[in-house]
């Protein structure tokens, strides 16, 4: 499992993707406020175009745990420590990011 993000202003800085520690709306989202749970995979975005984080197994294990509704999907947080900002488009962009799941019985 993967997930797919496409960056228009490359970065030389880590991030981190995790698990959001606690349900959330768009109305009262902030980056001060966000609660992170579980790292679940991390990117350098040092190029422009599309980019993927491939999950860890914490990461494998939420997707199975969202599918089978033993928790709450309360999605994902892109966090880094990095005063290289970078890009990425939006779900209102024209490549809104994508979780990729492979399945193979």
């Amino acid at each position: 499992a993967q997930v797919k993000l496409q960056v228009s202003d490359r970065s030389t800085g880590t991030y981190d993707l995790y698990r959001a520690g606690a349900a959330w709306t768009e109305a009262n989202a902030s980056y001060s406020g966000v609660s992170l749970g579980t790292k679940i995979g991390s990117i350098v975005p040092s190029a422009t175009g599309a980019q993927s984080i491939a999950l860890n197994a914490a990461g494998l294990q939420l997707v199975k745990d969202w599918a089978s509704g033993a928790v709450a999907n309360d999605g994902v947080v892109l966090s880094s420590t990095s005063s290289d900002g970078v890009d990425w488009s939006s779900r209102e962009g024209a490549n809104a990011p994508q979780l990729i799941l492979t399945y193979t019985p």
